[in-house]
């Protein structure tokens, strides 16, 4: 990717990782492979498919699936949990939301160490209610320090919070659909951005990035996170676009390639 700054060219060189929550109509392990096969070098998984949640994956299971990743030579980038963000902000279901982002930050700091991504593939993307008690993102901060992993909440505006493990995760989409300037916001961001995806808005709602009608200047955006520091695989996240595994296929890293390999 060319941007430019000063008006001069800037070649910037990001690592992609692919976002399997459109995928999770598939068996995980076929998810896995799919991203293998596209020619992506890491992935995010989903936190919410029926065969990665944390209550049920045990130590076992986690050790198996890191090995899945080592197999195909893939890194792990962090786990997307998807869960309804109203829950953090109602009496009936904040209890156990918060339970389930605390057994799920265990996980990926679990998956991060056996897979041999290290600390920094431990994140969790969450989307944390605005309208949520600060108690509720106090006791997620406290959990993200205690498990060794750290939080990317992708609400829009972001907290303000006092734990380093507590941070920022940007989506274009979300920032746009806000009416917020996306290069602003990851400037504001700085430090704390946890989390970048790459993901696009058109009129009809989320797109493709680069398709017609998208509104994402992503050199512009690119050239940004290279500004705050971030060194992090952006993450290619494709829900509610039609036919994602063509538009993964299209957003795969130039040059990569793939293992190739199907499913067992």
């Amino acid at each position: 990717m060319v941007a430019r700054a000063n008006n001069h060219a800037v070649e910037i060189k990001t690592d992609y990782s692919l976002a399997l929550t459109p995928f999770r109509d598939l068996p995980a392990r076929r998810a896995i492979e799919l991203a293998s096969a596209l020619g992506y070098r890491s992935v995010t998984l989903d936190a919410t498919h029926p065969e990665l949640r944390a209550r049920t994956l045990d130590r076992t299971a986690r050790r198996d699936l890191a090995a899945v990743l080592r197999r195909l030579e893939l890194g792990l980038a962090g786990l997307d949990l998807w869960i309804p963000p109203s829950h953090f902000a109602e009496a009936a279901h904040a209890d156990r939301a918060v339970g389930v982002v605390s057994e799920t930050l265990a996980m990926a700091r679990d998956l991060a160490t056996l897979s041999g991504s290290g600390e920094p593939a431990a994140v969790v993307s969450v989307l944390v209610d605005p309208a949520a008690d600060a108690s509720v993102a106090i006791e997620l901060g406290a959990l993200a320090e205690a498990a060794g992993a750290s939080i990317a909440d992708h609400a829009r505006p972001p907290r303000d919070s006092k734990w380093d493990r507590y941070g920022v995760g940007i989506d274009p989409a979300g920032v746009m659909m806000a009416g917020e300037a996306l290069q602003d916001a990851v400037l504001a961001a700085g430090a704390s951005l946890v989390c970048a995806r790459l993901s696009d808005l058109s009129a009809a709602g989320r797109t493709e990035p680069g398709s017609p009608g998208a509104r994402l200047d992503r050199a512009g955006y690119e050239a940004t996170l290279s500004v705050v520091g971030h060194e992090r695989p952006v993450i290619v996240d494709l829900r509610q676009v039609p036919s994602a595994e063509e538009a993964a296929a299209r957003l795969a890293p130039e040059g990569s390639s793939g293992s190739g390999e199907g499913s067992a």
